[in-house]
C-alpha cells in the first residue's frame, strides 16, 4: 500500500475520486471493487427496449422523436421501478478471479508510478491547492490519465447506444486543469474530515451501493405515493399517520444500520420535461454520501491507528444496499409529511431583521431590482449571502458546498458587478473579497486565495482556475434552479 501522505498516494487517491465525480456510469470498472460478486441477469419476462419501442411505433406512429424519446426513457423507469430485484446487480456465487485488496484491485487499471515520479511527503495542513503539491507536467499526467480512463466508459457507451435519448456520460475534452484544479478543492475538504485514509475506498464502496440500490428507492416513493393516497388508507386513518408510521420505522433503521453501512444523501425534485410528462425524479449526491460517512468515522475515532495497530483498512467486504437507503427514504418522507419548511419555524423577529437588513443594503436591492430580480428573489440573495440566516422564516436558501460555488453565485447573481459599478471596488487582492464574504457582519465565511484566483481567470477557459468549467457549473446552476426556483436564463450569462 502506498503511504496517503505522500505525492504517489495522495494521486493515487484523487485520480479515483476524481473519475468517480466526473463519470458515474463506469463501464471501465475502476469503481466496481465491491460490485465484483455482482451482475444483473435479467429474467426474459421482462422486455427489451426494442420491444418497448416497436410497441409503442404501433400504438402511436406520428408521435415526434422527442416526445418518443421521454416516453421510452420513462418505461425504462418504470421497469426499473417493477422489477427492482430482477434489474438490480444480485449477488453470484464467489469467483477464484475476485481480489480482495483494493490496492491489487485498483492497480489493475493505474500504474501511479507513470503519473508522479518523484515522490515525497506532503502536510496537508498547509496544502490549498493541487499546485502546491504538484507541478505543471505532473498535473498535466493526472489530467491526462483521468481522461484515458474516462474515454474507455465513453466508447464503450458509444457502442452500447442504440437510442437517441441516451447521451454520453461525459465528453472527455471537459477534463481539463480547471476541472481538476476545482475536483482538488472539494478533495481537501474530504482530507480535512480524514487526513489519513483512502477516500476513494468509501467512494468506490458508495458508488456500488448507488448502483445496487436506485431502483428500490425508485420502487419506495412509488410505494409510499399509492399508499398515501389510497382511499382504504384515508378511510380508516389519515395520509400523516401512515407517513408518521413510515418515518417512526424507517428512522429505528438508520439508527440500527448508519455506521456500518454508509447512507446514501441527495435530492427530491419534480419537474415538467414536456408538456405530456411530469417526472418527479431522486438525485444521489456522491460527494454528500461520502462526506457525511467520512464524518461518522472520524467522530468515532477508531481510524486513528491503523499505521501502529497493522489493520487493513481497504479489505473487500459485502453490505446490503437497502441498508443505505434509510436517510434518503427520511428524506423524502418528511418532505411528503411536511413539506419543503420540514423544520422551519416563523419567527418574527428574523423577519424584522431582514426587512432592516434590505433598508440597510437598498443600493444592493435598487441595483438587483435593475438587473430585474423581484422582492422574492432578492430576499433568497440577501439570504444566500447571510449563510441562510432568514431560511427558518421561509425564505429559500442553498448550501455553498464549497468556495467555487459561492464564487459562481456572485458572479451569476451581479455581485461582482455592485461591488465593482457602485461601490468601486477592484478585485485585486485576497482581502479585497472581504466585502463580500462579510456581505452579512455576521458571517463566518473566511476570505480565500481562490477567489483571486478564479477572479483573475474569470475569462480564460485554459486558465488553469477558470471558475466555470462547464459540467461542474451546470450542475451549480441546476441546484439554482431546483433549490431556489430561479430560471437559470434571469442569471448574469458567462463569459464568451
Amino acid at each position: 500500500m502506498i503511504n496517503i501522505e505522500s505525492k504517489k498516494g495522495i494521486a493515487l487517491d484523487f485520480i479515483i475520486y476524481v473519475i468517480a465525480m466526473e463519470d458515474p456510469v463506469s463501464y471501465h470498472g475502476i469503481h466496481e471493487f465491491f460490485l465484483q460478486n455482482f451482475e444483473v441477469e435479467k429474467p426474459v419476462h421482462i422486455p427489451e427496449i426494442r420491444d418497448i419501442q416497436a410497441r409503442l411505433d404501433g400504438m402511436q406512429p406520428d408521435i415526434s422523436i422527442d416526445s418518443k424519446n421521454i416516453i421510452i426513457s420513462e418505461t425504462i423507469n418504470d421497469l426499473l421501478s417493477l422489477y427492482p430485484d430482477e434489474l438490480s446487480p444480485q449477488k453470484i456465487e464467489s469467483s477464484d478471479e475476485l481480489i480482495t485488496d483494493y490496492f491489487k484491485y485498483i492497480n489493475r487499471y493505474l500504474n501511479i508510478n507513470a503519473v508522479i515520479v518523484n515522490d515525497g511527503t506532503v502536510d496537508f495542513s498547509n496544502i490549498g491547492s493541487i499546485d502546491e503539491i504538484y507541478n505543471d507536467e505532473e498535473i498535466n499526467n493526472i489530467v491526462s490519465v483521468v481522461k484515458t480512463i474516462i474515454i474507455i466508459t465513453a466508447n464503450i457507451v458509444q457502442q452500447l447506444q442504440k437510442h437517441t435519448f441516451e447521451s454520453l456520460p461525459i465528453n472527455e475534452n471537459e477534463i481539463n486543469s480547471a476541472v481538476i484544479s476545482e475536483h482538488f478543492q472539494n478533495y481537501l475538504l474530504l482530507k480535512i474530515i480524514s487526513p489519513n485514509i483512502y477516500i476513494s475506498y468509501y467512494a468506490s464502496l458508495i458508488f456500488s451501493l448507488q448502483k445496487r440500490s436506485s431502483n428500490f428507492l425508485s420502487r419506495f416513493i412509488r410505494e409510499v405515493n399509492g399508499v398515501s393516497e389510497s382511499i382504504l388508507i384515508n378511510k380508516y386513518s389519515s395520509r400523516e399517520k401512515y407517513l408518521d408510521y413510515q418515518i417512526n420505522e424507517n428512522e429505528k433503521l438508520l439508527f440500527e444500520h448508519s455506521f456500518n453501512t454508509p447512507q446514501l444523501d441527495g435530492s427530491f425534485f419534480t419537474y415538467t420535461e414536456s408538456s405530456i410528462i411530469s417526472l418527479q425524479s431522486s438525485f444521489i449526491s456522491l460527494e454528500e454520501s461520502l462526506k457525511n460517512y467520512l464524518n461518522i468515522l472520524s467522530a468515532s475515532e477508531l481510524l486513528r491507528f491503523t499505521t501502529i495497530t497493522g489493520i487493513n483498512l481497504y479489505q473487500y467486504i459485502e453490505l446490503n444496499a437497502e441498508h443505505s437507503l434509510y436517510g434518503m427514504k427520511l428524506k423524502y418522507l418528511n418532505l411528503q409529511r411536511y413539506g419543503d419548511k420540514v423544520h422551519s419555524q416563523e419567527n418574527k423577529f428574523l423577519e424584522n431583521d431582514l426587512d432592516v437588513f434590505m433598508k440597510e443594503k437598498s443600493a444592493f436591492v435598487d441595483y438587483l431590482q435593475l438587473k430585474s430580480f423581484d422582492n422574492s428573489t432578492i430576499k433568497i440573495i440577501l439570504n444566500a449571502l447571510s449563510e441562510n440566516k432568514y431560511s427558518s422564516n421561509g425564505i429559500k436558501g442553498i448550501e455553498f458546498k464549497n468556495d467555487i460555488y459561492f464564487f459562481r453565485f456572485c458572479y451569476f447573481f451581479y455581485i461582482f458587478d455592485y461591488f465593482y459599478e457602485i461601490e468601486g471596488k477592484k478585485f485585486d487582492s485576497i482581502v479585497s473579497f472581504e466585502t463580500i464574504t462579510k456581505f452579512n457582519e455576521h458571517n463566518k465565511r473566511e476570505i480565500k486565495q481562490q477567489y483571486l484566483r478564479n477572479f483573475v481567470d474569470i475569462e480564460k477557459p485554459k486558465g488553469k482556475h477558470y471558475p466555470f468549467t462547464s459540467k461542474t457549473t451546470d450542475a451549480f446552476l441546476t441546484e439554482v434552479e431546483y433549490s431556489l426556483g430561479i430560471n437559470r436564463e434571469k442569471l448574469k450569462p458567462i463569459p464568451e
